[in-house]
């Protein structure tokens, strides 16, 4: 890459000859006499001197000018100064040849009185590594060939600069190792007088670039298109995504086709994503973005793959109070209800039934593609428990079952898979009970007499007493030693006492 180099400008001004008021004196004598105290500087000076009354810029004064032409490798612009101005061709991009007439920023970097010429470079464009061509502001590329204390030490040229950790990016990079071996456009920040202690730095360069990056990403995206992407951070309702300098929200029920409770489910800060493009909001700089927008839609055709009445394997995923969600194939969940678990009516938890990670055979029971849902059933895989119940347990039936529940009405007993009977806690036994635990445990193998099944209702009625004799009273010892009972007083007929609901409610929603 061409670049020009500026001679120091004088700093001390020529004197003015004197005119001599005695003989004439000899040339060389004159010549020695004004020349003294000049250094060679000053002489450097006056040969790149500019005419008398020209007006040349100093060394890093911007100018604004159109492109007038081009000539070899270099490139003529037009900025009003007497002076032409001439910069190289390869800072244009080597795109071809720069478009007469448009308008350019330049950095003067030296002016050549042999040609009249001020030699200029593109502002922001990246320069070598020559002491003469670099000032504080310059574009350059430089090495990163290793590091130091606080940062990396990078090569320009033949010259060694410093590239602090803090400006090595727009933020903290954790590790800056990875930057090693790599060329990197960075702006020189400092500068020794000697042009040797030369400090440089990328972050206005990378704010830049991410800048225009951004104003061109936001310019051509459009829904539906795909991007690759970083995590930045997590919220409750989703993920924020980095596509190129322009964070887009990834909506928590977009990262899957089945339910996530929370983003990090599903991603975590730094991962590496795909995503596609939702909607694009300008006006308020808000992008939608979606995962599972990136894979097929599994609810494609659903309705066809498993038709009502499928029978299938599903893992379970989730319980709820209501029932447990079923991974019916990747991206699709179904729901088993509660009242789907058991061919018994009575309330159910999920938990009695399944577990997270359990695989249960189910039935397909319907399928609502419009609103995404399949509804599975557990029971409908087993025969019936109660069909023909009501022969196989007619009423006073003396039975075998185990006692499964306790609750505070009452005990519940096993009779077959499938089929459980209450024994109120008035039947447990012929004395009076106070609680249920004090007759029965669960577990314990009990015999019931079967009091009534009502298949509607699935509930079968049992007793523990009524298959128990009850005990016959003691009668006092009769014989002479025996002590004379007073007879006792005329018994009034008992009045007919009101009949209560026993605890549980259960008593009487059997009629026999």
């Amino acid at each position: 890459m061409n670049e020009f180099l500026m001679p120091q400008e004088a700093s001390n001004p020529l004197p003015t000859p004197a005119r001599a008021d005695g003989p004439q004196l000899e040339h060389d004598d004159v010549l020695m006499r004004e020349l003294t105290g000049i250094s060679d500087a000053d002489v450097e000076a006056l040969s790149a001197a500019p005419a008398p009354g020209a007006s040349v810029p100093e060394r890093g004064t911007e100018l604004h000018g159109r492109i007038a032409g081009q000539s070899g490798d270099g490139v003529f612009i037009e900025t009003g100064l007497r002076s032409q101005v001439l910069v190289p061709l390869a800072q244009f991009g080597g795109n071809g040849t720069p478009e007469n007439g448009k308008e350019v920023d330049v950095v003067i970097a030296k002016y050549d009185s042999s040609s009249d010429l001020l030699h200029a470079n593109l502002k922001g464009a990246v320069v070598s590594g020559d002491v003469d061509s670099l000032m504080q502001g310059t574009m350059i590329n430089a090495r990163a060939i290793g590091m130091i204390k606080g940062g990396l030490e990078m090569q320009i040229g033949k010259l060694r600069a410093f590239l602090p950790a803090s400006h090595v990016d727009t933020h903290r990079v954790k590790d800056i190792s990875e930057y090693l071996g790599q060329t990197l456009r960075c702006e020189i920040i400092e500068l020794g007088k000697d042009r040797r202690n030369i400090i440089v730095s990328r972050k206005k360069i990378v704010q830049q670039e991410r800048a225009e990056a951004r104003e061109k990403l936001l310019a051509d995206l459009a829904p539906g298109q795909e991007y690759d992407g970083t995590v930045k951070n997590l919220a409750e309702f989703g993920a924020f995504v980095d596509i190129g300098g322009i964070h887009g929200l990834v909506h928590v029920s977009d990262m899957r086709w089945t339910p996530v409770e929370k983003p990090s489910d599903v991603v975590s800060e730094g991962d590496k994503v795909r995503v596609k493009v939702l909607k694009v909001n300008r006006e308020r700089n808000r992008i939608s973005l979606g995962l599972k927008q990136v894979t097929p839609d599994p609810w494609t055709d659903v309705d066809q793959r498993f038709p009502e009445g499928t029978q299938l394997a599903v893992r379970v995923v989730k319980l709820a109070p209501y029932g447990a969600f079923a991974e019916v194939t990747e991206g699709v969940t179904g729901l088993i209800p509660t009242s789907e678990m058991s061919w018994d009516n009575r309330p159910v938890n999920p938990a009695e039934f399944v577990e997270v990670g359990r695989v249960v055979d189910v039935k397909v029971l319907n399928v609502d593609m419009k609103r995404r849902r399949i509804g599975l059933s557990m029971k409908q895989r087993v025969e019936d428990p109660w069909a023909g119940l009501a022969e196989a347990f007619p009423a006073n039936s003396i039975m075998t079952g185990k006692v499964t529940k306790n609750l505070e009405f009452g005990a519940l007993v096993e009779l077959k898979a499938g089929v459980e009977g209450l024994v109120h806690i008035s039947e447990l036994a012929h004395a009076h009970v106070r609680a249920v635990e004090d007759v029965v445990k669960i577990g314990d193998e009990v015999t019931v007499k079967v009091l009534g099944v009502d298949l509607e209702k699935r509930r079968v009625s049992l007793s523990i007493r009524g298959a128990i004799e009850r005990p016959a009273p003691v009668e006092p010892p009769a014989g002479e030693g025996a002590r004379s009972v007073p007879s006792a007083a005329p018994v009034k007929p008992d009045k007919p006492k009101r009949k209560k609901p026993l605890r549980g409610g259960l008593a009487s929603h059997f009629e026999w």
